[in-house]
């Protein structure tokens, strides 16, 4: 079966909303516990083991969302919609480059790449994952879906993770369970 038929079987099955809330439960646990995946990867302080393992943390969590609401799953498209979503504006490309380049600074950059990584981790990933599901709740599909179509939601997405994020650093609310 090509990817075409894919996409025209997939968008004749799932015209109609998933009965999944995407702020169910199960739902929430599921990108909560990829989020902290990600912001642990950030603590290597290594850029390329951040990158991969970030990329792949993401991936799979667009996978398990594609189970949970019946989807057809591509992995190509799943990394071309993240990086669309990635570099569409929502994030500032300035942070990981500050990650970037703040290694190459003497004695603090090891720290400041290290302090940053993991909340930009987290709050995209948190963001991807409540983009997606409800996405996939609301009838659409991985496979034929542009990043464009997600920015908007995307962008909103961020700016939540950014104020939840900020709100457990500054003792506020409790750090999400790992479950």
């Amino acid at each position: 079966m090509t990817e075409k038929t894919q996409v025209k079987e997939e968008k004749k099955t799932t015209a109609a909303p998933n009965p999944i809330d995407p702020t169910s439960e199960e739902i929430t646990k599921l990108i909560r516990r990829r989020a902290n995946y990600a912001a642990g990867v950030g603590l290597l302080g290594l850029p390329l083991i951040n990158f991969a393992g970030v990329t792949t943390i993401q991936v799979g969590l667009v996978k398990s969302l594609c189970t949970k609401y019946g989807k057809t799953f591509s992995e190509t498209a799943a990394r071309n919609i993240i990086s669309g979503l990635l570099s569409s504006g929502a994030v500032s490309l300035a942070a990981p480059a500050v990650g970037g380049v703040a290694l190459a600074v003497p004695l603090v950059g090891l720290p400041l790449a290290i302090a940053t990584a993991p909340v930009l981790n987290g709050v995209t990933t948190y963001a991807l994952g409540h983009v997606f599901a409800t996405h996939f709740a609301q009838g659409g599909s991985l496979v034929g879906t542009a990043a464009g179509e997600l920015s908007g939601s995307f962008k909103s997405a961020v700016k939540v993770a950014r104020q939840k994020m900020g709100n457990v650093i500054a003792g506020k609310q409790d750090a999400p369970e790992a479950a």
